[in-house]
């Protein structure tokens, strides 16, 4: 279906939700004259029971957690905000880039909002049948039935020019790079059954992927060619960006689980002990090196295959990390990891939440806290779509499906 301004809500204060694997964290946020302030935060430990391979096993017990980690962030304030946003957390993604070109028909008229309306109707449709082949060979379930979950235009261009809002030019030829992210209904509706059940409204379902660079977008950094891996208990997902668009993203299902695995087997300690060594991964390869090692040869082995996937020719300037672990041992392997790949072109390698200006904002720098500060980024986008309807067509838009 197509997007419609109409579906988002008027709200200038939110609440972005990130219900992870291991951890729930929410952040109050609040926009004034277009800039976002956090105003707390809060977290709570997940039960191993209620999350197995990343998804939820438990409804009632996961929905509890939620109610508590949101009470825990709202608790000294004076109102509880009503609106909130929330990650879909799954491996199952799948996503089609198209590129799109229309030839108007008096070229001297300014293009007008309706224009750009009438080229995006039905991409989703034309996305999903180009991707029936792969959803049961990606995603493992026979004949699921996909949802489109996100409509991105990642690139605009006028007459061969790239604008970012072509709205009152005039030219011959629109170029728009969109970007269809597909889901399967049944996981976008467990999560929506999990904040439906707070009484609160949702304002948008975000595909993880898609909101990592959005931590970028006033930096310098964000035209560049940039690789942005998550490392996370159950999966480890990538993002491939280059001059500022998406050409691509993966969630690899390998993750710091398999090491804490690995590490019990070895060490013969409780997964409570072993949960607090790998805190430490300079204290990881001091006690276990050979360990380390292995599962990172495997994880990075992973990542490439991953990246090879979506592009042919592997060379990112730089690679940013977010999630369990951002390391500077683990920053050094990476770096001499892709160094090697990308023929002694070595990459900068740095931690996202402390490269992007948001994490002055957090009472914790910790790396995991990326997700729900993207999040966040995407809660002020979506409110500035509805105060300037024109902002809805620059680039990593995130629409709102019914």
């Amino acid at each position: 279906m197509s997007f419609k301004i109409s579906t988002i809500f008027e709200y200038d204060s939110f609440i972005a939700l990130d219900i992870g694997a291991f951890k729930i964290k929410a952040l109050v946020c609040k926009v004034e004259n277009g800039e976002l302030k956090i105003i707390s935060q809060a977290s709570t430990r997940q039960s191993r029971k209620d999350m197995l391979q990343g998804e939820v096993s438990d409804l009632r017990s996961v929905s509890d957690a939620v109610a508590k980690t949101i009470y825990k962030a709202t608790e000294s304030l004076e109102n509880c905000p009503n609106d909130v946003i929330v990650w879909l957390n799954t491996p199952h993604f799948l996503y089609d880039t198209l590129s799109m070109n229309y030839v108007r028909q008096d070229p001297t008229q300014p293009i007008e909002m309706n224009e750009i309306d009438d080229i995006i109707a039905g991409t989703e449709r034309k996305s999903l049948d180009r991707l029936r082949s792969k959803i049961d060979t990606r995603i493992g379930l026979i004949d699921s039935e996909m949802k489109p979950v996100a409509t991105s235009l990642t690139a605009i261009y006028l007459d061969g020019q790239k604008v970012s809002n072509p709205v009152g030019f005039t030219g011959k030829n629109i170029k728009l790079n969109i970007l269809n992210v597909f889901a399967p209904i049944t996981k976008f509706n467990i999560t929506r059954n999990l904040v439906s059940n707070l009484d609160k409204n949702i304002v948008s379902i975000v595909p993880a992927p898609v909101s990592l660079p959005k931590l970028l977008e006033h930096t310098s950094y964000f035209e560049d060619s940039n690789l942005f891996i998550d490392f996370w208990y159950s999966k480890t997902t990538i993002v491939v960006q280059n001059s500022g668009e998406i050409l691509g993203m993966h969630v690899v299902p390998i993750g710091f689980s398999l090491f804490e695995d690995m590490l019990h087997k070895e060490w013969h300690r409780s997964y409570l002990e072993t949960e607090r060594l790998l805190a430490d991964i300079k204290e990881c390869y001091k006690k276990h090196p050979q360990i380390t090692d292995d599962f990172f040869a495997l994880l990075f082995d992973s990542v490439y295959v991953a990246v090879r996937d979506i592009i042919d020719q592997v060379y990112f300037k730089n690679i940013f990390l977010s999630g369990a672990s951002t390391a500077p041992e683990l920053q050094e392997k990476i770096s001499e990891y892709f160094s090697q790949k990308q023929g002694t072109v070595q990459p900068f390698v740095a931690d996202l939440l402390e490269t992007s200006k948001y994490a002055q904002s957090l009472n914790t720098e910790h790396s995991s806290w990326a997700w729900v500060a993207a999040l966040a980024v995407v809660g002020r986008e979506l409110l500035t779509v509805k105060k300037d309807p024109i902002a809805r067509i620059l680039r990593y838009v995130v629409y709102k499906y019914e």
